[in-house]
């Protein structure tokens, strides 16, 4: 689980990082480098920004293509466009449950249209016994056009195991000693996943193509076990699952 984590953490930080370059002011200079910070001068020949550490850069204007001063006034939700979008939470559950917590990490596409609706689809990883990868498709709707705006959403798809599905299992009868010392009992496992769905509310704050977002949801999702045994008699077994998802999530 440790690989995941640190995946996760990576685009999260890369999100917040492109999140802080948007709005802040930006210097483009003719040898391709990019500057963001605030700018405190911008007249005859030199132009001057501040970054968010404190250094202060100068440059002949000459050395300059062009810059971009943020206007927080101008900043309005995205109207319509494609977007993508990483997210991080856990699937909180009963305390005396196996899997009380359960971390959950996505990644998703979406299609922003009319400001106020979102269509996406998107997968990631969950941990619950087994390693399992949701692939579903949503619509998101926000009550508000502002920057701020709480939103209504529901996904539906599907629970794709990607770990080891197969399991052995051996038992040993009390009475195996007056067999052959080979004998044995067998149970062959195998784990599948299952439909899922979520529908849930959060809150949006959005800075143009920039948004992030925090959400409370009820999720639902099945597993299935399929035994078979060494007399080749099958029994099915599934596993149902009620949680409550909480998330982070950064879109851009």
């Amino acid at each position: 689980m440790k690989t995941p984590v640190i995946i996760a953490a990576i685009l999260l930080i890369f999100s917040t990082q492109s999140y802080s370059q948007k709005n802040k002011d930006a210097l483009y200079l003719k040898n391709g480098s990019q500057i963001f910070g605030k700018m405190e001068q911008v007249s005859g020949n030199k132009v001057s920004v501040r970054t968010s550490d404190g250094s202060l850069f100068v440059f002949d204007s000459t050395e300059v293509d062009h810059y971009v001063i943020y206007d927080k006034a101008t900043v309005t939700r995205k109207v319509q466009g494609f977007g993508a979008g990483t997210e991080i939470g856990f699937l909180a559950g009963p305390q005396n449950s196996q899997y009380p917590a359960p971390f959950s990490f996505g990644l998703s596409g979406g299609y922003t249209f009319g400001t106020r609706y979102m269509v996406e689809a998107g997968s990631g990883l969950e941990f619950i016994g087994h390693s399992y990868a949701p692939l579903y498709a949503g619509f998101r709707f926000y009550l508000r056009e502002s920057r701020t705006s709480p939103f209504f959403f529901g996904r539906a798809g599907y629970m794709a195991m990607i770990s080891e599905n197969e399991d052995e299992m051996i038992y040993y009868p009390m009475w195996s000693s007056i067999y052959p010392v080979d004998y044995w009992y067998t149970e062959e496992r195998e784990y599948k996943g299952g439909p899922t769905a979520t529908l849930g509310l959060g809150a949006s704050f959005s800075a143009g193509d920039m948004e992030t977002y925090m959400s409370f949801a009820y999720r639902y999702f099945r597993t299935k076990e399929t035994v078979t045994t060494s007399t080749s008699s099958t029994e099915d077994f599934f596993y149902y699952y009620n949680r409550l998802e909480i998330k982070l999530g950064f879109r851009f």
